[in-house]
């Protein structure tokens, strides 16, 4: 007799149900019980597939470094000025382009589920890197991809 397996791909109506999911605020398990698949296998969709973009530059905004708040660097423009990096005007010479102790900010709620910023109130005026889970880039994602970078 031969043995069932199970699919192992998730379909693009099965990844736009894992979308939504996050978008109510739905836990994994609850995902998973609505496409009938194992919770993990939604954690991992989500954190393999979820996309990551910038903070867009907008000029009159705090700067996303996680140092901000200490930081006393000067002249990384490499002019003798006296005005602290952080607070610098000069549109093409951003402390965040030059400076090598610049780390972004990093939510701490993209390490523990859901992993993304899918529901997130604080989405729009948030200061950190944004991980987004979109079901037509996760499943695009495996059509151009070759197999062997999917690992």
């Amino acid at each position: 007799m031969k043995k069932e397996t199970k699919h192992k791909h998730l379909t693009l109506s099965q990844r736009i149900e894992i979308e939504k999911g996050l978008g109510m605020s739905k836990s994994f398990t609850q995902i998973a019980t609505e496409i009938g698949k194992d919770p993990s296998t939604i954690s991992k969709e989500v954190r393999k597939h979820s996309k990551t973009s910038q903070r867009k530059n907008i000029g009159f905004a705090p700067i996303p470094c996680s140092l901000r708040k200490e930081c006393d660097l000067k002249s990384l423009c490499l002019k003798d000025c006296s005005i602290k990096c952080k607070v610098c005007r000069e549109p093409h010479m951003r402390c965040i382009d030059v400076c090598s102790k610049y780390k972004p900010v990093i939510c701490d709620r993209l390490s523990k589920p859901p992993y993304v910023c899918n529901n997130c109130n604080r989405r729009i005026n948030c200061l950190s890197i944004k991980h987004v889970y979109s079901a037509k880039y996760a499943d695009d994602w495996l059509i151009y991809t070759p197999i062997t970078l999917r690992k």
